[in-house]
């Protein structure tokens, strides 16, 4: 049995290949899936966790709890054991790596005498006392000397103190300090020694989770001092304690695994519900986990056009081969043979292919995963640091799925060849019964389900992104209707083609030469043979079409909508030095706000930047508020200007802008195509008229305004006072303007997402500053060539900024965000493979095609056919059918990208509102690498062709057909 079906393969060796090439890409695109997602999100775990602790300072996988001990008249040691048992094994719950505990006693402040105070006239001040545990593996001593250990009974114990305390308390080393109330077993008083003064050591951080301001009221002793001392002492306090005991427990997140994501968030909240554990990580964890059901999601969903295609083909293969052996079937069946042994035969040959490209795949697959991760774009791939790639239990799962799958798919086509002899075979020969899809129109059925899809999300893209913004999933119907489309339209086309060929043979009938009208009359006459092979090239050609343009279309709008959010490439705003904390202590200490003295701001420092004046193209100042009103005033030019008298907008719903337009214009960044005229000519507008402002289009359309109606505008201070009217004609009206968002999306109190207008006021900055008094502005720059100086600057100046974004740098994180990079990855593989197998499966079957010829082609010879002429027809039927099927699957990639790209964009919710509307990208260098593709691929099939043409023996065939 395992002979013949290996001499069976071998005496089918190409079409063997071919079958064996496709379940080999089948395979490793399934399995690509749990791998990649694997590898990909553990890795994104990591990084949320790495970027929230450079954002906050504290290491964010960490639980965190406090509680007042009840030790009024009870024993501490018992309370303290009892209390830190019940703790830890609550953390113990959480199975995840420990990185670290800390636990510390904090008692609450104290009055306490001094030696050396006493001497000054001071008679006390208050400090707490606090004891952590490992503390002093944590610390480096500035000052002073560390603690001697603890010996009990001592009456003096020695402490430390951060300099904050030591600077605040006014202390001293060697300072002895005596609190109220604390006192050793035996009753007597005991002193605190001030003997060291400490500072964090480097690569503590984690150790520090709450420094309360750094400690500045307490004192630190040794744990056994402060169990038999302090703690004792706080227990004789009837009005409470006033002891308290922090626990925290922080977990190595560098450790985490992908898979044990749910069930540490699950048991976090499940602990939160029954006590005052807070688990730091839980926010993060709550959304990573609504990301990874949404790109496994995608990611799946992107994959399925690609599985279709590549099933398709290995269904095409497989079906072919099983028509080349159908007369060998029928014989064995009139022969004796059953019907379950000759499908026992196929299957076999069936599970031989797939196991031996299962072997590969899975290996294949761990390739395309690194692939993958290292998409920066379409057809772009960078080095980064590589995925933590493994073959994993999920990824076994799968494979074993797709070999099913696969064996399934060959072994299809041969039901109903081994049940019939071969008079049944001549029968169902002449029938010539069409396809079931024919039959039934489920072209046209799935191009009025998939135009439905297409209409009705259309009217709802803006309810369906607001919906994602709140964390919905998505609905996978806004991928799979392309799909759907591509394939119908590709099934249609099929039909249609030939209609289109009979046409265009009927019209010249009487004028064709005779290879013409012999291909004609073999495209006509076996169309039923070729619409396969027009539908496999149509799919193919449309899918490469359409991810080409899916995935340009996505990384371009995400980097439009980035450098428009931001409105140039490095925006940020320096802290101004100011009067407010005059102004807050008056105003507290029952001074009017009207009476206060005038807030007034100091600039920081301009001379600076001169140093970087060679890096940058240009930079300008831009004041932006969103604390202003708007409303409508009379004419004060006396230029016979227009008073609206509707507008009037109040505070938190306008953004006013003050510019330089000449500044602005060579620094700001507009996407093209966005405006009808360039909006160089709103700036120039501007820059005529002094008084000239620009407003939003929805206070056009919701007040009525028109250009030259007049304005005036207010600025509040943060004590909500007006500091001053600034007055504007209004000379243009906008839809887009760098920076401006004008429906930014806000959260509710029940989570939802909604969009609310924003009106936007841009006036100039140097009119704003004499009618509006100083305020803080932002600078914007725009580089010359990288944005690395920029970060060299602020550390050499030791800036720290109130806002700062960086264009470069959020299309950098964009990109590196798991969904992108899996959709510039798997699009691009999707891209090549679908030109891959539709170059082999052209040459497949018109190889095929060709040697199931042979004896026609010695007819034709005979009745005095030139071999020119032979090889001629052969190109005109490529001509009459190949050719028609790429074109139209052109056309039809072009059309779904068209008609279906913005619903899968509208899917990518990223930190930019996507305030742009989405525009199509057609690469044309993806145009012209699909065209070169398929040149390339029917150059190289027609000399395969031609050279199979030479080697047959046409006059041996014709000779066997005379016989």
């Amino acid at each position: 049995m395992i002979r013949f079906i290996i001499e069976k393969l071998l005496q089918k060796k190409w079409m063997v290949v071919s079958l064996f090439a496709g379940t080999l890409l089948f395979i490793s695109v399934i399995c690509l899936n749990p791998i990649y997602m694997h590898a990909a999100l553990e890795n994104m775990l990591v990084k949320r966790m790495e970027i929230e602790e450079m954002k906050t300072g504290i290491q964010p996988m960490t639980a965190a709890y406090s509680e007042k001990l009840d030790i009024f008249e009870k024993e501490y040691l018992s309370v303290k054991e009892l209390s830190n048992k019940k703790i830890y094994d609550q953390y113990d719950e959480i199975k995840a790596p420990v990185l670290q505990d800390v636990c510390y006693y904090d008692a609450t402040e104290r009055r306490y005498t001094s030696d050396f105070k006493v001497e000054n006239g001071n008679e006390f001040y208050i400090m707490g006392i606090e004891a952590a545990e490992g503390l002093y593996d944590q610390i480096d001593i500035v000052n002073g000397e560390m603690p001697m250990p603890y010996t009990s009974g001592d009456t003096t114990v020695d402490c430390i103190v951060t300099q904050t305390a030591y600077q605040k308390q006014e202390l001293s080393i060697g300072e002895e300090l005596t609190f109220d109330g604390v006192v050793n077993p035996k009753g007597e008083s005991v002193k605190f020694r001030v003997c060291g003064v400490f500072e964090k050591k480097p690569g503590s951080e984690k150790f520090y989770i709450d420094s309360q301001n750094e400690f500045e009221n307490r004192c630190f002793v040794e744990q056994p001092a402060f169990d038999e001392i302090v703690g004792p002492s706080y227990a004789m306090r009837a009005s409470g304690s006033g002891l308290y005991m922090h626990a925290y427990r922080v977990y190595d997140y560098e450790q985490l695994k992908y898979e044990n994501a749910q069930s540490i968030y699950e048991s976090s909240q499940e602990i939160s519900k029954g006590s005052e554990v807070s688990f730091i990580f839980a926010p993060i964890l709550e959304k990573y986990l609504v990301d990874c059901v949404r790109i496994s999601r995608t990611m799946l969903i992107l994959q399925v056009p690609l599985i279709a295609l590549l099933a398709l083909f290995i269904y095409m293969v497989a079906a072919k081969m099983i028509d080349m052996e159908q007369n060998e079937i029928a014989m064995l069946k009139s022969r004796g043979v059953s019907g379950f042994q000759v499908l026992l035969v196929y299957l076999s040959q069936s599970v031989v292919i797939t196991l031996a490209a299962a072997a590969i795949g899975i290996f294949l697959a761990c390739a395309f995963a690194g692939f993958v991760g290292m998409a920066n774009s379409f057809m772009e791939f960078v080095i980064r640091k590589p995925l933590p790639i493994k073959i994993t239990a999920e990824a076994l799962k799968w494979l074993v799925c797709a070999m099913a799958f696969c064996v399934f798919v060959m072994t299809i086509p041969v039901l109903p060849k081994c049940r019939a002899t071969i008079v049944e075979q001549k029968r169902k020969k002449r029938k010539g019964k069409k396809v079931f899809w024919k039959r039934t129109y489920i072209d046209v059925i799935g191009l009025l389900i998939s135009g439905y899809l297409y209409y009705s999300y259309h009217k709802q893209l803006s309810d369906i992104r607001l919906k994602i913004q709140s964390g919905e999933s998505t609905d996978p119907v806004l991928f799979l209707a392309s799909t759907l489309f591509i394939l119908s339209i590709s099934l249609f086309l099929v039909r249609i083609i030939p209609i289109i060929v009979d046409l265009i043979y009927r019209i010249g009938k009487k004028h064709w030469s005779v290879a013409a009208y012999t291909a004609f009359l073999q495209c006509v006459r076996n169309q039923e043979r070729q619409s396969f092979m027009m539908l496999f090239l149509i799919t193919a050609v449309a899918m490469g079409i359409f991810n080409a343009d899916t995935a340009r279309t996505i990384n371009d709008n995400e980097e439009r909508n980035i450098h428009y959010d931001i409105g140039c490439d490095i925006r940020f705003s320096e802290p101004f030095q100011s009067n407010k904390a005059i102004i807050k202590y008056k105003i507290e200490h029952g001074t009017k706000p009207v009476d206060a003295p005038e807030l007034i701001y100091k600039e920081p420092d301009e001379f600076k930047y001169r140093e970087i004046a060679d890096d940058i193209e240009s930079m300008t100042k831009v004041y932006c508020n969103e604390s202003s009103d708007v409303r409508s005033i009379a004419d004060f030019t006396g230029n016979g200007n227009n008073s609206n008298g509707k507008i009037s907008l109040d505070r938190g719903n306008v953004t006013l802008l003050g510019i330089r337009t000449d500044e602005f214009g060579r620094t700001a960044m507009m996407p093209s195509h966005v405006t009808e005229k360039h909006w160089y000519h709103d700036l120039n507008a501007m820059a005529e008229n002094p008084y000239g402002v620009l407003v939003s289009r929805n206070i056009e359309k919701q007040f009525g305004a028109k250009v030259g109606d007049c304005i005036a505008y207010s600025n509040y201070d943060l004590f909500d006072r007006c500091t001053g009217t600034g007055k504007g004609v209004i000379v243009g009206f906008v839809d887009y303007f760098p920076g401006y968002i004008a429906k930014p999306l806000v959260t509710n109190a029940d989570g939802t997402v909604s969009q609310e207008d924003n009106y936007l006021v841009v006036a100039s900055f140097d009119m704003m500053t004499s009618t509006l008094g100083s305020m803080p502005y932002e600078r914007w720059i725009k580089n010359k060539d990288g944005n690395g100086y920029i970060y060299d600057f602020t550390e050499k100046n030791h800036i720290a900024y109130e806002s700062f974004a960086d264009a470069k740098n959020e299309i950098i994180k964009m990109k590196n965000d798991p969904m992108i990079q899996e959709t510039n990855g798997l699009l691009t593989i999707e891209f090549l493979v679908a030109l891959l197998i539709c170059g082999v499966g052209f040459l497949i079957f018109q190889i095929m095609s060709i040697k199931e010829r042979e004896l026609l082609f010695g007819v034709y010879r005979a009745m005095g056919m030139t071999m020119g002429e032979v090889k001629g027809m052969i190109v005109l039927e490529q001509l009459f059918s190949s050719v028609p099927a790429v074109i139209f699957g052109v056309l039809s990639g072009m059309l779904a990208a068209w008609a279906y790209v913005p619903l899968i964009e509208v899917a990518y919710v990223s930190d930019t509102v996507k305030s742009l509307p989405t525009r199509i990208v057609q690469e044309f260098s993806d145009m012209t690498q699909l065209a070169a593709s398929i040149i390339c691929m029917f150059v190289i099939c027609m000399i395969i062709i031609m050279r199979n043409i030479k080697k047959l023996k046409i006059a041996q065939a014709l000779k066997l057909g005379e016989e």
